[in-house]
């Protein structure tokens, strides 16, 4: 399957998408019939998921399941499965999607010409979203081996340095007093670290386990709303027009799964 090439005016369209235009959407429908189908597919599944719309969403993502090789990089596609897998649990269609990925396994392994790594690659993640919709966790992978745990939960260290002595061990450094605040320190001096020295999506992320751990929901909310407004989310593809990414992280759905909170998730992404 070839890479597909986005023209300009597809890309000005989706751009448009991705800064609220509601318009633009209709535009995308009637942009060159019968071409950019499944590019068209994938901004329209983005666009349901960010408007509650879960069902609208799967099903959308399942038809392109085939066809994610039209895109140069596999990160897109991995947010769909996992938006998938998401939608999958809301809606109580686990042992249906479960089917699915199975059968896409399977027909990667046998009759698949994509490179090994890249099969291994796709199926991997499949499995992990499988794991995910049979056990209610989203796991991670260590040496190639499946770990049905959530790495992103806080775990708070049970004998808590003092934030002066994470200081000296910085050296000034405010990457790694981020890092041994988060490690090492108590959660408040963490907090109050991140606070005042970080606007990096991983530490965005990092906050919110801590937030979600101290039942913090508004300020967990905010840390969400922060990673959508920057944007990085938006790196690999003009079809990207929401803040998929959040579906790879399991700490964001009860906020994804709250019509509410969606809404402010989705105004923070298209605010300009």
């Amino acid at each position: 399957m070839t890479i597909v090439k986005l023209p300009k005016k597809f890309r000005d369209i989706c751009e448009d998408i991705r800064n609220g235009k509601e318009e633009a959407i209709e535009e995308l429908n009637h942009y060159k019939p019968d071409h950019f189908m499944n590019q068209k597919l994938a901004v329209l599944a983005e666009v349901d998921y960010f408007n509650g719309r879960f069902a609208e969403g799967l099903e959308k993502d399942i038809k392109l399941l085939d066809y994610w090789d039209e895109w140069p990089h596999s990160n897109v596609y991995t947010e769909h499965v996992a938006a998938m897998g998401f939608a999958a649990v809301k809606l109580k269609r686990q042992d249906e999607i479960k089917k699915i990925l199975l059968e896409k396994i399977h027909m990667i392994e046998t009759n698949d010409d994509r490179p090994q790594h890249l099969k291994k690659s796709m199926i991997g993640y499949y499995q992990l979203i499988n794991a995910y919709l049979e056990t209610g966790i989203k796991g991670h992978r260590e040496n190639g081996v499946l770990i049905h745990k959530n790495s992103e939960e806080y775990c708070p260290p049970e004998t808590p340095s003092s934030l002066s002595l994470l200081k000296e061990q910085a050296n000034r450094n405010d990457g790694k007093l981020l890092y041994l605040a988060f490690t090492k320190g108590e959660m408040e001096d963490f907090i109050s670290v991140y606070q005042s020295s970080s606007d990096s999506p991983m530490w965005h992320y990092k906050a919110l386990s801590v937030f979600y751990y101290m039942q913090e929901e508004e300020a967990a909310l905010a840390c969400i709303k922060k990673i959508a407004k920057q944007r990085l989310w938006f790196v690999s593809s003009a079809t990207q027009v929401r803040p998929m990414s959040l579906f790879e992280h399991q700490l964001t759905y009860p906020f994804l799964s709250n019509e509410e909170q969606l809404q402010e998730i989705l105004f923070a992404a298209i605010e300009q």
